[in-house]
């Protein structure tokens, strides 16, 4: 495979698209540590109700929860495409002078009719990941721990 191979291309873009779903993930690992135990064998949906459910404290500012839910209305849309970047058999298609990767996510049922796919450009991939860093970066942002004011000491 050379860099200009379309295989090749879509193979790294995807790979870009799961770290950028990793960071995400590891953004609410981390908030959720601060506040709650983890035994580490969580799965990704039962965090993000774990997540949803911290409570506001001096640690875990109001700002930073309300950050993090509006990050999370943004992210679970995207977690289906996320499932069947990890878990489906990328295949190329090619028509009408496009190329496009096709999923199939073999865990997802099948009917009589056919079986689901997942078809998406090169565009439409390197959108997702600018849009799940973004996501990541504002759950990274609302997980610093909040700022305390500096005092004023009385002046003499």
């Amino acid at each position: 495979m050379s860099a200009s191979d379309p295989n090749l291309m879509f193979h790294l873009q995807r790979s870009r698209c799961i770290d950028a779903f990793a960071r995400a993930e590891a953004a609410i690992a981390f908030i959720l540590r601060r506040h709650i135990t983890l035994t580490g064998k969580e799965l990704l949906g039962h965090n993000l109700v774990k997540l949803r459910d911290v409570p506001a404290k001096p640690t875990y500012s109001k700002a930073a929860r309300t950050q993090v839910r509006a990050a999370l209305e943004k992210l679970e849309p995207l977690l289906l495409v996320r499932n069947d970047l990890v878990h489906a058999q990328l295949s190329l298609l090619k028509g009408n002078g496009c190329t496009f990767v096709s999923f199939i996510n073999s865990r997802l049922p099948c009917d009589k009719v056919g079986i689901p796919a997942r078809l998406m450009t090169s565009e439409a991939l390197e959108q997702l990941e600018k849009s799940v860093i973004a996501i990541a970066v504002k759950l990274e942002t609302a997980a610093q721990p909040p700022r305390t004011s500096a005092r004023k000491l009385p002046s003499a």
